[in-house]
C-alpha cells in the first residue's frame, strides 16, 4: 500500500529551489496535515453541499473558482438556484468572487462559449471578477 508521500513529487523532481514547500523542515511532506476530506459521491450531492456552503457566506468572504464548462443557467438543485443567480447574489452581498472560466468553443461545435460568457457578464455586473481564458486556438484545446 502506498503512503501519501509517494503521491507527490520530491523537491528534486519539482526542480524549483525557490519554493516554500517543505519550509517546515519535513523534506518529504508536500501537503498539510489536519485537513478534513469528505468524498461527495454524485453531482446532486456535491451541488447541494456547494449551495449550502456558499449560502452561508457574507461580506469579506472569498470564493475562488476555476471552471471548465460553467453555464449561467445551470441549476444547482432540482428547483435551483441557477449558478449565475447564486454567484451574482453573493457578489452583491459583498462576497469577493474571483474566477477563471474556460472561454470554450462555440455551441455549433458542441461547446458552451456563450454560456460561459453570459456567466462572466452576470457575475461581473454584480461586482465579481470572472475572466474568460481564451489562450487556445479556435478548434484547439
Amino acid at each position: 500500500m502506498q503512503g501519501a508521500s509517494e503521491w507527490f513529487l520530491s523537491a528534486e523532481e519539482r526542480g524549483n529551489p525557490a519554493t516554500t514547500v517543505n519550509h517546515d523542515g519535513e523534506p518529504d511532506r508536500t501537503w498539510t496535515v489536519g485537513n478534513r476530506v469528505e468524498p461527495l459521491i454524485h453531482g446532486a450531492t456535491y451541488f447541494s453541499r456547494l449551495v449550502g456552503c456558499l449560502s452561508m457566506l457574507g461580506a469579506g468572504d472569498q470564493v475562488l473558482l476555476l471552471d471548465w464548462r460553467g453555464d449561467d443557467d445551470e441549476l444547482l438543485g432540482p428547483s435551483g438556484p441557477r449558478l449565475d443567480e447564486l454567484l451574482s447574489g453573493l457578489a452583491r452581498r459583498g462576497v469577493e468572487i474571483r474566477g477563471l472560466l474556460w472561454r470554450s468553443h462555440p455551441k455549433m461545435f458542441g461547446f458552451n462559449e456563450g454560456e460561459a460568457s453570459a456567466l462572466a457578464r452576470v457575475v461581473n455586473d454584480a461586482g465579481g471578477v470572472l475572466l474568460l481564458d481564451a489562450r487556445i486556438r479556435r478548434g484547439g484545446s
